[in-house]
């Protein structure tokens, strides 16, 4: 059964704000700060987190202060090989849900072959951004793109979304 809309909303509205607070707060920039050489390992989870619209927030706010002590580039590297596990599972889990809206429900969805680069633009900005990687998931299953280019495509485009994170908190 696919949980309601408004659930994945109130997720993503709650984890912006528990980000916000995290921001402000300055005990958590000093537990970031004194991750000294575990910070490499807090850039990969961090990562992992910035994928899901539960976690979002929290993952970007950890993000931005690992900017500030560590090469953003390499935090960038880092955070993306994170952000390819969590999408990688993300995946996994919603593999049989996308099957079945693209294949075997009533409202069949599916994005005809000419329009794949289209969908790949579109889902590498929902990847990007701060929005859910579920949404783009949905895009990349309904225009049947097989699962090893989606990781690249993921890594790729989650590069880029905390190298953008990075480079805010640098300015």
């Amino acid at each position: 059964m696919v949980r309601p809309l408004h659930y994945d909303i109130i997720a993503l509205f709650a984890s912006i704000v528990a980000g916000v607070i995290l921001l402000t707060s300055k005990d958590f920039a000093i537990f970031v700060h004194g991750l000294g050489n575990f910070s490499y390992v807090g850039a990969v989870i961090a990562g992992s987190l910035f994928t899901s619209a539960i976690t979002t927030g929290p993952a970007i706010a950890a993000l931005y202060y690992l900017a500030g002590d560590m090469n953003f580039f390499l935090l960038a590297f880092l955070g993306a090989f994170g952000a390819v596990a969590g999408d990688f599972i993300i995946y996994k889990v919603l593999k049989k849900t996308i099957h079945y809206v693209t294949h075997e429900s009533r409202f069949r969805f599916e994005i005809p072959r000419k329009y794949n680069l289209l969908a790949f633009l579109l889902a590498g900005a929902i990847i990007a951004s701060p929005l859910p990687d579920e949404l783009a998931f949905a895009v990349l299953g309904a225009s049947k793109i097989h699962i090893k280019h989606i990781l690249i495509f993921s890594y790729v485009f989650n590069f880029i979304g905390i190298l953008i994170i990075g480079g805010i908190a640098g300015l």
